[in-house]
């Protein structure tokens, strides 16, 4: 019939060949064409007359068949497999003959899909009723052995089980993504058949498919690397599309052993090397049982592929349409299992737990975030999901195979559930530590050349001794539960400038960490013994018959394995990583019973403590503050150590706050372990001389000792450096005691100066500066060098007894001012530069306390009851007459402060006090916590002087580093003098100190100063004091100076106060009642002028009298004109009129008639404005000079006209010693941070 058929289309086709050619002229010419439309006409026939013959011609094709139609298109369907016999279905009865996953992907990649989703018999599936006898029982196709046909398999064609009944019939649902998505160089594949065994044959080659000419010679091996036994039948296919790209004109097969086309010849070597052709070879294939093919001639999956790939299990990567690189940070998941690359299936447990787990293996810190192939864009990646329900118990671990999977086939995984996750691309070696190891070189994650991490640089490790031990030890330490050395080395050669740190690792087999195998060395290991030629590679792979790994995290090598955890250590974690250079994550600390755990935020935490926290860590202080149910820092299982946590501000450590411990509140639980956000300035930004700092550990509590002199950082010389001067320093640092220090690890840099070396500390000092000052001039020639560095460790040991001391900046004042301070001390200070000289600036106070050990620089809080009348005491105590006006630091310009606030509450019932520890405040834990660093005071004096009017017997400090120590002068005679020390007491020192305000005296006759040779020397018999209040009950001014004196003998004082209130209560004027003299110049003058202006009063009330006779007006009116009269006719005035026209303004309203307009009554002097002005705080303070303290007319004035002035300002009915809420907006932060701008003075009570 066949025959028949094909005779009448040749004769057919000669007939319309023979029409067109004139009756058969051009026969011969028009052959080629003749032969196309017989070829293509034929088939058009025989598939109208014997469609089984056409349609299945050859074993081994295989179809999907739904309802009675069958496609090339079809995912699912009824199988249907061609047998010498025709076509029939396959049996997959569970009893007799099941058919399983292995059979099912075997007959989807027959159809040139990757694999089976799902399979059922005829009897569960909706595929319809199919007649067809069944050809096919009892399929068995091996595991793992990645079979291309179904026939390849085993099977039983002969004898049918007969329970198999239509029923039984086997159907499949193929994942969608094709074979050849995934494609190798040299990889083959037949498109345009109308069956998955036939059609145009086509190479990848150069990142691109193209076709061959002809394959007449080449067949049989381009069927046989699809799977097949070879081909019963080639031919072409004539007319080329455009953009078709033809590779080779034949592949030249003509060994009978090739079994791959590479075999036979090589890709050309770049995509223009194409040749031209005019057909394409198309190729059927078929599996013939009785051909004899081998076994081992018979072509998998990966026979034909050439790529690399993964020893075992475990190896994860990412793939972006189509390429894979171990640079991409977000991409499609590829995990390699059961020898073949798959993919994660998005269903029903993962979430970005998972997620951080797989960019741990991939190397970077955490997951950005995850998602799926179904809503994103890149391309398929050819693969099938391997692993589902995958579910990780912590985001710390480092491997996906550490959690809990599945791996038998979910139906509802489909292509588009394929994971897609995004990595930050901070990496995890980018913070690495002391011990951290890594793989490199290798285009996978899981091998490669081994390189370990010490002393601040990577380094390799050499293979003398190395065995399967030690490679599964490294490989536990990434995570992976095996490991081997590979037979060949992944990576050769490579930077020969490394170190090579570690050999003879002599790792025991329950080792877990390289740590505890060998510990990094101080110098780099001898290169001739151990060359880069022996750097030591591994594979790591996740083996089901090794140890589990599933508690391998980051943490257990860094710290607990590797033994370096004290109290009092702190880091940041997030999503399963820590690092010291996090600014921000969860908290974990080494509790005193060494403990890794976590804060919990009950019951007191605030913002104040998290401030303490990012201090610890190096931080200026915290943007804000999280707990776990809240953040995004992942879950941490590890327990609360720490409940009811309350700091100070200024505190530098956790362990220096109150806290509890055990924790026994039951609300903390792991949703409430507290993370903080920090600034990302560093403390050390804003350096002193004498600051510490240590670099380069592992936490924040230990590292390389550098110290600040000179406008630079450098090292200290472990030259006698003992016990002693490793807790004074760890005290500056806020921590109790020092665990350890040496001098053979993480030298300092070359370039450094070594700064201090020989300390010599005391138990009783708490900052470096005790110990030893930065020297003058550079480098310190003391002949030691950096290989003596100290490095050091600071902890809080149980039971320690000694106190942690340090505070932020608590160390500045000794290397920041001249001189020794004592308590009570006063400064003014600008942009951190501070003058004797300045009238304005933040007000700096040292104390309070009579020991050392508690007494540091701060500052002054403004809350909760500062006021101008506390402002002027200041000023007093500075020497200045008063004070203008005072702001803090949210609004002035003096720049950031961050010292500590020593007190707050400060009240001052008078102004006329001398100094400020006079009066009432709060210190220490008294004050208020709603204290920061912008609400420092400030002030601006007037720049007259106390001593500017001095009275006979006032006394005054000069020319000491501070305002309460130096020379003692009295005033006697009309002029300033010394005191001679002949008979100088401590009763004497006590009487000084007490007239000028402060409790008692420090030291006197210790300072290098002496007055003037120019100066007198007025008193030198001030010994026979007892009690008494004032220096001249003491000795009256002589009237003569002393000749029995020289200046050598003159007395120096220096002047403090221990606590509050503990000072006299001696104001400005306890001693000017005493004076047993006549009176002072400035008494004479002030009564002189007295008088001169009762005087003048006397004579402007006649001009008034007369003037209101002539002028008709009131008593108001002429009280007034005579007012401005007398103010212009005296030079005294301070007005910034001038005499002249204060003269004619008043002549011309002595003159003028009456009008009625008050208007003209207001004074509009600005200076006079201001200084009268009900508010008088919270102006933004220039460095200028001030304007004087109002004169007697102005005050005067205000007195008799008080309702003018309020008419100057309508909210002057407000007391001056408060600000008002109508400041500026805040400055931006010093630190380019935001901050929250401080609640106004009246919302200090909430």
């Amino acid at each position: 019939m066949l025959f028949l058929v094909d005779l009448i289309m040749i004769l057919i086709v000669i007939m319309m060949g023979a029409g067109i050619n004139d009756c058969g002229r051009g026969w011969i010419q028009s052959t080629p064409k003749m032969l196309d439309k017989i070829f293509l006409v034929s088939l058009f026939f025989l598939s109208l007359f014997c469609p089984n013959s056409v349609q299945s011609q050859y074993s081994g094709a295989v179809r999907l068949w739904r309802n009675g139609a069958t496609s090339s298109s079809y995912t699912s369907g009824r199988v249907q497999v061609f047998l010498e016999n025709g076509w029939g279905n396959v049996c997959g009865d569970l009893n007799a003959s099941p058919f399983r996953q292995e059979e099912a992907d075997v007959t989807c990649r027959n159809l040139g899909y990757t694999a089976s989703s799902h399979y059922s018999t005829a009897e569960a599936d909706n595929y319809g009723i199919d007649t067809s006898p069944t050809v096919l029982d009892d399929v068995s196709c091996p595991a793992n052995g990645y079979h291309l046909t179904l026939l390849s398999c085993v099977y039983d064609d002969t004898s049918i089980d007969t329970q198999c009944t239509d029923a039984d019939d086997v159907g499949i649902l193929c994942y969608t993504d094709r074979i050849w998505f995934d494609p190798y160089p040299g990889m083959v594949r037949l498109s345009g058949g109308m069956y998955s065994n036939e059609g145009i044959v086509e190479v990848y080659c150069n990142g691109a498919w193209g076709r061959v000419c002809n394959a007449s010679t080449d067949a049989d091996v381009i069927c046989t690397q699809l799977g097949y036994t070879g081909s019963p039948r080639d031919t072409a296919v004539a007319g080329v599309p455009s953009g078709v790209v033809h590779w080779f004109h034949s592949l030249d097969c003509s060994s009978d052993d090739a079994v791959c086309v590479s075999h036979c010849t090589s890709c050309p070597t770049s995509s223009s090397s194409i040749v031209s052709c005019a057909q394409s070879a198309y190729v059927y294939c078929e599996y013939n049982v009785s051909s004899g093919i081998s076994s081992s001639s018979e072509s998998n999956l990966f026979t034909c592929d050439t790529r690399d790939y993964p020893i075992d299990n475990g190896a994860v990567r990412l793939t972006r349409n189509g390429l894979t690189s171990l640079d991409y940070t977000s991409g499609i998941v590829q995990v390699y299992q059961n020898g073949q690359w798959t993919n994660i299936c998005r269903r029903n447990t993962f979430s970005l737990t998972e997620a951080h787990v797989l960019c741990h293996q991939l190397g970077y810190t955490n997951a950005l975030n995850w998602s799926f192939s179904a809503i994103e864009s890149l391309q398929s990646d050819g693969h099938i999901p391997g692993l589902t329900n995958v579910m990780c118990s912590s985001s710390e671990l480092l491997v996906i195979h550490q959690c809990s999977y599945d791996t038998a086939r979910d139906a509802q995984c489909t292509d588009g559930d394929d994971i897609i996750i995004t990595c930050d691309s901070t990496r995890l070696f980018d913070n690495a530590y002391s011990g951290m190891i890594r793989l490199v070189g290798s285009e996978f994650v899981s091998e490669g050349e081994v390189e370990v991490y010490c002393n601040g640089v990577w380094g390799t490790v050499c293979n003398d001794s190395f065995d399967g031990i030690d490679a599964v030890t490294l490989c536990r330490q990434l995570g992976y539960n095996n490991g081997r050395v590979p037979t060949t080395d992944i990576v050769t050669g490579g930077d020969n400038s490394r170190p090579v740190w570690l050999n003879n690792l002599s790792c025991s087999s329950g080792s877990s960490c390289i740590s505890s195998c060998a510990s990094c060395p101080s110098v780099v290991g001898n290169t001739s013994l151990c060359s880069h030629e022996k750097n030591i590679n591994v594979q790591c792979f996740m083996s089901p018959v090794q140890s589990s790994t599933s508690e391998q995290t980051i943490q257990k090598c860094q710290a607990i394995e590797a033994g370096v955890s004290v109290p009092g250590a702190l880091i940041l974690y997030r999503n399963g990583t820590v690092s010291t250079g996090f600014t921000s994550g969860r908290v974990v600390v080494y509790s005193r019973s060494s403990v890794w755990g976590n804060v919990c935020r009950y019951s007191s935490f605030s913002i104040t403590s998290a401030n303490v926290i990012c201090h610890q860590l190096g931080y200026t202080g915290a943007a804000s503050w999280s707990y776990e149910s809240t953040d995004s820092f992942g879950v941490d299982t590890r327990p609360a150590v720490i409940q009811s946590v309350a700091c100070l501000s200024y505190q530098l450590t956790l362990f220096q706050c109150s806290q509890s411990t055990p924790v026994t509140n039951i609300l903390c639980t792991d949703t409430n372990d507290i993370g903080v956000s920090c600034y990302q300035t560093r403390i050390w930004d804003f350096p002193y001389p004498g600051m510490i700092r240590l670099v380069n550990g592992i936490f924040s509590n230990e590292g390389h000792l550098e110290v600040y002199c000179s406008g630079v950082w450098g090292t200290v010389c472990a030259s006698l450096f003992d016990g002693t001067d490793a807790t004074v320093l760890c005290r500056q640092l806020g921590y109790a005691n020092h665990n350890d220090f040496s001098y053979t690890s993480n030298s300092g840099s070359v370039s450094q100066p070594i700064w201090l070396n020989n300390l010599q500390c005391t138990s009783a000092s708490n900052c470096i500066s005790d110990c030893q000052s930065c020297p003058t001039t550079g480098s310190v020639s003391h002949g030691c060098t950096h290989s003596q560095d100290v490095y050091l460790r600071c902890s809080y040991v149980v039971n320690a007894s000694s106190v942690a001391m340090g505070y932020v900046n608590g160390c500045k004042s000794s290397f920041e001012f001249n001189g020794t301070p004592q308590s009570g001390a006063l400064v003014l200070t600008r942009n951190g530069v501070y003058s004797k000289q300045y009238t304005s600036g933040r007000v700096v106070m040292y104390g309070i306390g009579g020991s050392s050990s508690s007494k540091y620089w701060g500052n002054i809080c403004r809350r909760t009851s500062f006021s101008l009348t506390a402002a002027n005491v200041i000023c007093h105590q500075l020497s200045y007459t008063g004070a203008s006006t005072w702001s803090y630091a949210a609004v002035d310009q003096f720049g950031v402060d961050t010292r500590i606030a020593l007190v707050g509450s400060v009240s001052c019932s008078t102004s006329r006090y001398t100094v400020l520890l006079q009066r009432s405040m709060s210190v220490a834990a008294g004050i208020s916590s709603l204290c920061t660093d912008n609400d420092d005071i400030s002030v601006t004096c007037y720049t007259s002087r106390v001593w500017n009017s001095p009275y006979s017997g006032q006394v005054r400090l000069s020319n000491g580093n501070f305002i309460n120590e130096g020379l003692v002068e009295v005033y006697c005679n009309g002029e300033w003098g010394t005191v001679c020390d002949t008979t100088f007491s401590a009763t004497a020192a006590n009487v000084v100190c007490r007239q000028l305000g402060y409790a008692t005296y420090y030291r006197y006759g210790h300072l290098a100063i002496v007055g003037s040779t120019s100066q007198s020397i007025w008193l030198n018999s001030v010994s026979t004091c007892s009690s008494a209040s004032c220096i001249s009950s003491c000795q009256s001014c002589p009237s003569n100076e002393v000749t029995s004196c020289v200046h050598a003998q003159d007395v120096t004082i220096t002047c403090y106060s221990t606590s509050v209130r503990s000072a006299t209560s001696y104001t400005n004027s306890t001693c000017l009642s005493s004076a047993d003299e006549g009176l002072s110049g400035g008494a004479v003058a002030a009564i002189a002028i007295s008088c001169i202006t009762v005087f003048s009063m006397v004579i402007l009330f006649i001009i008034y009298v007369d003037k209101k006779k002539k002028t008709g007006r009131t008593d108001a009116e002429m009280f007034r004109a005579g007012w401005e009269s007398i103010k212009s006719k005296f030079p005294c005035n301070t007005s910034t009129s001038s005499s002249s026209s204060s003269n004619a303004n008043a002549v011309e309203l002595l003159a003028a008639p009456s009008t009625n307009n008050t208007n003209n009554d207001t004074d509009t002097n600005p200076s006079t404005n201001a200084s009268t002005s009900g508010n008088q705080e919270a102006a933004p303070l220039e460095a200028a000079a001030r304007p004087a303290p109002p004169s007697y007319f102005e005050a005067t004035e205000t007195a008799l006209f008080p309702a003018d002035k309020a008419n100057l300002n309508d909210e002057s009915t407000t007391t001056n010693d408060i600000p008002t809420n109508d400041v500026p907006p805040l400055p931006p932060d010093p630190y380019g941070l935001t901050r929250e701008e401080p609640p106004p003075y009246s919302e200090a009570a909430d």
